[in-house]
């Protein structure tokens, strides 16, 4: 109830811009103690003793200008100030561009106030030409990730809430088509919060952009960490998935040229994949299925024992292959499986100094189905191996340590890239 009421005053104005920049200006309004602490996070010294006042698309001694006519007269979003010479003026920005010139006409309006002022711009990327060093920039993932780690109270929790309220928004819109809102703090879906499309969206962007900072992926994979993955993430409502691409692949039309390291998140289970697709070349498949059938299970145990140490410790988490039939009706439209192999690959080796556990028994076997399925494939035939998450029942998932469990999953499956002649070193 108390959530559904904060999010209505947020919500007064019409412009997304202004909604957002609404809510911060409330927020510190409301909770002086966190003014203060926004204050010395800005500027890095403690604000004037005394009353903080904060205004919102005005300055000191007039009135607030109605929304159609925000931005016309050069007004600041924010104006924070003590009534005498001291303000902080900040500009918010999301989808619209900064500019210098705005920036600096805010100052001289202080100035010719009599007062010392700090300048805060806050965006959803950081602009590209330079900022003068009397100008600070934030993003606003890095208000979100400061909020988190305030001592604040309902307020500080309110606008947090309310940024990932307006990041699922956008993202269904196109609005935020740049940059992020919020940072990735685990996927936490549960009894109370169930999984729903718009939130698994917008915490797998935030997990790919989490990963697209894992420098490792690029020097030791070849990861593109730059390339765009899908163009639109549009699903079936149960799930929801994108990529990333190797460097190889920005020779080629398509991704599915290339093997590629996939995330698919569902209401249920989280995937981190290197996927093998059908259209690679013949040449590649080859070198993965090796000389004979030992060569491929050789291959695939040592991926599954690097997977296993990934993921050592880690309850509900499973290094899996799975080989899926599929066809297509048309370019677009959701394909028909036809048959689908899913191999817990505890099953296939007995790892060095380790009893097998009473839970996975050995079963060999199932690597040797696989390969001959691969070996004569007559179909559309897709190769995934990496590790599963359980998302309900695995801790790991529900924090940031869920990004380094899928970079050290993905820097396992080197020895498939190995294999088919795709791992050169790059820089």
């Amino acid at each position: 109830m108390y959530r559904s009421s904060v999010r209505n005053i947020f919500d007064q104005y019409s412009q997304p811009e202004n909604r957002l920049s609404h809510a911060l200006a409330t927020s510190l309004h409301e909770d002086p103690k966190l003014l203060r602490q926004f204050v010395r996070w800005v500027s890095g010294s403690q604000a004037p003793k005394g009353a903080l006042y904060v205004l919102e698309q005005s300055r000191p001694g007039e009135f607030p200008a109605n929304e159609e006519h925000t931005g016309q007269h050069g007004l600041p979003d924010l104006w924070i100030h003590n009534g005498a010479d001291w303000s902080l003026v900040v500009e918010c920005k999301v989808a619209a561009t900064p500019r210098l010139d705005q920036l600096r006409a805010h100052q001289r309006e202080a100035d010719r106030r009599g007062q010392t002022v700090s300048t805060l711009l806050l965006t959803s990327r950081r602009p590209s030409f330079r900022i003068p060093k009397d100008i600070q920039v934030r993003t606003w993932t890095e208000l979100y990730s400061w909020l988190g780690k305030t001592s604040g109270g309902s307020w500080s929790k309110a606008l947090m809430d309310y940024m990932e309220t307006l990041e699922r928004r956008w993202a269904a819109t196109g609005y935020l088509l740049e940059g992020t809102l919020t940072e990735f703090a685990g996927i936490d879906f549960d009894r109370d919060e169930p999984w729903n499309y718009r939130e698994a969206k917008r915490l797998l962007k935030l997990l790919l952009d989490e990963l697209r900072t894992r420098k490792n992926l690029a020097t030791t994979l070849g990861i593109d960490l730059k390339a765009a993955g899908r163009p639109a993430i549009t699903d079936d409502g149960r799930h929801v998935w994108d990529f990333l691409k190797l460097k190889l692949a920005n020779q080629a039309k398509t991704h599915t040229s290339y093997p590629h390291f996939n995330i698919s998140l569902s209401d249920s289970t989280l995937g981190a994949y290197l996927s093998i697709p059908n259209g690679m070349r013949r040449s590649f498949h080859r070198r993965l299925l090796g000389e004979d059938v030992s060569d491929f299970e050789n291959l695939i145990r040592a991926t599954a024992n690097g997977i296993c140490t990934a993921l050592k410790g880690t309850k509900e988490a499973r290094p899996h292959l799975i080989l899926l039939q599929r066809r297509y009706p048309s370019q677009k439209s959701t394909p028909y499986v036809d048959a689908v192999m899913r191999i817990d690959l505890r099953t296939a080796t007995r790892r060095p100094g380790r009893a097998q556990t009473r839970a996975v028994r050995l079963q060999p076997e199932w690597l040797t189905m696989a390969y001959e399925v691969l070996a004569n494939r007559q179909s559309n035939l897709h190769l995934s191996i990496g590790a599963e998450f359980d998302i309900y029942r695995c801790p790991a998932v529900r924090s940031r340590q869920l990004v380094g469990l899928i970079e050290q999953d993905w820097l396992a499956c080197r020895p498939l890239l190995e294999a088919m002649d795709l791992s050169k070193p790059y820089v």
